[in-house]
């Protein structure tokens, strides 16, 4: 066998190897949310791919170049279907995976930021749950969203307007739920901020800082 045979060949068996490696390496991520697993599982199904990739081209490699090249086509093909499969199969169930770990909606503001483990708001920071509404001193969850959406929603200042929906994503990152529906009135709050911003006007909170009080 020549060099030039010699030199054909090795360029054969790395094309083989290299290419269902590189294809099937991506697997990886479709199995495992864990970064170091993702790598390991990687290296499994590139080894794997690597593995088939040699095994046949020592079918073929007594073979004349269209065979080669027809087993190699094939190989890429099953390779690149199989990536597909998975990749398709895997988005279709990510939509059940979201809506699992999906944030619910906070009666109270309208933001998407309850779980079913923690009913703690994030974002109005109000537990909804009947032990707090009783400490509250209401004698219904109605109520108590009412109350909380007028204490939420009610600005330092004098407004024209309350817009319950913006901003549609707030601060902290929670998305505002558009079918959401308050319970407060418009009307109801405006009177509140009114009556809350002239009292704030007639009883000033002043707040001496002293040199002593910064020492301690």
């Amino acid at each position: 066998m020549t060099k030039k045979n010699i030199d054909k060949g090795q360029i054969w068996m790395t094309v083989f190897g290299v290419v269902p490696v590189v294809l099937l390496m991506n697997l990886g991520e479709y199995f495992s949310n864990d970064s170091g697993m993702r790598i390991l599982y990687g290296g499994l199904f590139g080894g794997i791919g690597g593995a088939i990739g040699f095994g046949l081209y020592q079918i073929v490699k007594d073979k004349s170049t269209l065979i080669k090249g027809l087993t190699l086509s094939a190989l890429l093909i099953i390779s690149v279907v199989t990536v597909r499969l998975i990749h398709v199969n895997y988005s279709d169930t990510r939509p059940t995976l979201a809506q699992e770990s999906e944030f619910s909606t906070c009666p109270v503001c309208g933001y998407k930021t309850l779980t079913t483990d923690d009913k703690l708001c994030g974002e109005c920071l109000v537990e909804l749950t009947e032990i707090e509404m009783i400490e509250e001193g209401y004698s219904s969850i109605e109520e108590f969203i009412k109350e909380e959406q007028i204490s939420f929603f009610t600005p330092d200042s004098i407004v024209e307007d309350i817009d319950f929906f913006n901003p549609k994503v707030s601060e902290d990152g929670y998305e505002k739920d558009l079918s959401w529906k308050p319970i407060a009135s418009k009307d109801t709050i405006l009177k509140f901020n009114k009556e809350y911003a002239e009292y704030i006007k007639k009883n000033p909170i002043e707040i001496t800082i002293t040199v002593d009080s910064l020492k301690k």
